[in-house]
């Protein structure tokens, strides 16, 4: 059910808080799943719990996990990078989009979701 509950667009910090946890697990499970099919151990950067005081480096240890995981599959990352979390014209397509590239990769892996 990680996966899934990305798909919801976070509006309030407890939205955001059962978000973060579900992003990090599914970037977990990602990650188990490379170092058992792929024998490469990948750094695992804070996702969760998310400081809003300090959002920018959530975001960069984010995209940097991506970047990551992406590059071991071949798949080309996204710009996970610029994201206002209150702004929802924004915040909309970077959840879709941080959704699609760990569904990508979840479904390469064959890990379940």
């Amino acid at each position: 059910m990680a996966l899934n509950a990305l798909l919801n667009i976070p509006r309030s910090v407890k939205d955001w808080s059962i978000w973060s946890f579900n992003n990090r697990d599914q970037i977990a499970r990602i990650q188990q799943a490379i170092r058992t099919q792929f024998g490469k151990q990948l750094t695992e950067y804070q996702l969760d719990p998310i400081n809003f005081n300090d959002f920018e480096t959530f975001l960069q240890n984010n995209q940097q996990s991506h970047i990551d995981f992406n590059g071991v599959l071949g798949v080309q990352s996204s710009d996970l990078l610029e994201l206002d979390p209150r702004n929802v014209r924004q915040l909309t397509p970077w959840v879709e989009l941080n959704y699609q590239e760990l569904f990508t990769a979840s479904t390469r892996l064959g890990i379940a979701f």
